[in-house]
């Protein structure tokens, strides 16, 4: 959960529109709290796309912009999150990668302790 206070720092990831650039992560700071939105300024990253504040839910933290409903941006509490992001990105695609291709040319020993780690996680039921 993000610290909600004027100051915070945050890293986002441009996604849809916002990101046709690929200019990367931006940095900004929470300069703003409403009722039900916060703002987000970016100040000096020669990756933002203007100085102005972006505009985000404060329960869904989606970016809010009524004029470009293809725009968006990831929020992380810093750059570890993001990369910790990244990598769990390149891990889950690598597993769907792997069952996708389901064959017999899948170890059962290899499948076996896959799903018992998942079962023993909670991340599926028997």
């Amino acid at each position: 959960m993000i610290d909600m206070q004027i100051g915070t720092k945050l890293v986002l990831e441009p996604k849809g529109n916002a990101a046709r650039d690929n200019r990367g992560t931006i940095t900004g700071t929470i300069t703003k709290i409403g009722r039900d939105y916060f703002y987000v300024s970016i100040f000096g990253d020669e990756n933002a796309p203007d100085n102005w504040p972006l505009k985000f839910n404060k329960t869904t933290l989606r970016y809010h912009n009524p004029q470009d409903g293809n725009s968006s941006y990831q929020i992380y509490e810093s750059m570890d999150d993001y990369e910790k992001h990244l990598e769990l990105v390149k891990m889950v695609t690598a597993l769907r990668q792997y069952f996708m291709d389901f064959s017999t040319q899948h170890d059962y020993g290899t499948i076996k302790k896959v799903y018992e780690t998942m079962v023993a996680g909670g991340a599926i039921t028997e």
